[in-house]
């Protein structure tokens, strides 16, 4: 069962190629470095049309209003090619450099004039997020902009910059996903909650098609009733797979844990007491799982922040996994 997708992994990418269809050409920001305190990171985007809003952001305040700017200018002189432009997060930086702010951090980023002739190869972007099929968007000082396969295990994002020149290379197509086994109202509110993040795909899974909380439940990309014995065949291996496990009742649980603990994934929380937890281990190591593979497992899951409610016990595992996933950020392993 599948809901029309409404994560952003690929909106600003459809935000485009809606403009270029209508054929109203815009400048992609793209912040493509970033070194100390600064609002944007790599990988972040703003869709600048000609004529509309905007959609994304690179960071926000008067450094995005300026660079908006410049981007519309760009687009009032017909301008082709990719821009780079560095901004220095401090009042003490060249005045060109200078972006307004004082957070003491540098970022730089390009900007890419499109216009509506380039609405296709934004269709195969928006068709590789679709399938959940990784692909290199490149993007040079002097190349047209183009995209290529991606090779197994590579960085997300890759940047070269000799004077004028530049290289951008950023993996586009797979989005990081949550899979929350379990739609009761914890499941539903962890849906909920990851949602507003606007960058993930949420999967939702239950053995029941029956329950409120799973038929209504409107802040998953996709929705699937199966048996737990069968999760395992549902999640797949990868760094940006994560895996949250919420049933209504302790033999589900225990299932589910058994399908997925053995997986390679980024992130595996699994929700309940010391006493219920303390219990699925011990049949899970009857079963023949290893005592090493609980380590990887966040049980009870969730930051610690006294939550109760179940928009409170979301709000911690939602925490626990932006934790787990900015790790991976910074060690250039997502």
């Amino acid at each position: 069962m599948t809901n029309p997708p409404n994560h952003i992994g690929d909106a600003r990418f459809q935000a485009a190629h809606a403009c270029l269809a209508a054929g109203v050409p815009l400048v992609l920001l793209l912040v493509v470095r970033a070194e100390g305190s600064t609002p944007g990171r790599p990988g972040f985007k703003m869709v600048v049309p000609e004529e509309g809003e905007t959609v994304g952001t690179i960071g926000g305040g008067i450094m995005e209003f300026r660079l908006r700017e410049q981007a519309l200018r760009m687009l009032a002189d017909r301008e082709q090619a990719p821009r780079l432009i560095k901004q220095v997060h401090h009042k003490k930086a060249p005045l060109a450099e200078q972006s307004g702010m004082i957070c003491a951090g540098s970022q730089w980023q390009i900007l890419w004039p499109v216009y509506p002739d380039q609405a296709p190869l934004f269709q195969r972007i928006i068709d590789h997020h679709a399938r959940q099929e990784a692909v290199w968007l490149n993007l040079s000082a002097h190349q047209a902009p183009r995209l290529s396969p991606v090779e197994a295990d590579a960085d997300p994002f890759h940047f070269e910059q000799s004077g004028d020149s530049f290289v951008w290379r950023e993996r586009l197509g797979v989005v990081d996903t949550v899979v929350v086994i379990g739609s009761g109202h914890v499941g539903l509110a962890v849906c909920r909650t990851l949602q507003t993040l606007n960058d993930l795909r949420v999967v939702a899974v239950d053995h029941r098609d029956d329950v409120a909380t799973f038929r209504d439940n409107a802040f998953a990309d996709e929705k699937h009733h199966l048996p737990m014995a069968r999760v395992g065949a549902l999640v797949p291996d990868g760094s940006h797979i994560y895996v949250v496990i919420v049933t209504t009742g302790f033999d589900h649980d225990a299932e589910a844990l058994y399908q997925v603990i053995d997986k390679n994934i980024a992130y595996l929380g699994l929700m309940g007491s010391k006493a219920k937890i303390a219990e699925i281990k011990r049949r899970l190591l009857e079963r023949g799982v290893t005592s090493s593979a609980f380590d990887k497992v966040a049980m009870p899951i969730g930051l610690p922040i006294g939550a109760e409610t179940p928009a409170e016990i979301a709000v911690s595992i939602t925490a626990q996994i932006i934790a787990r996933r900015r790790s991976f950020n910074r060690e250039g392993a997502i």
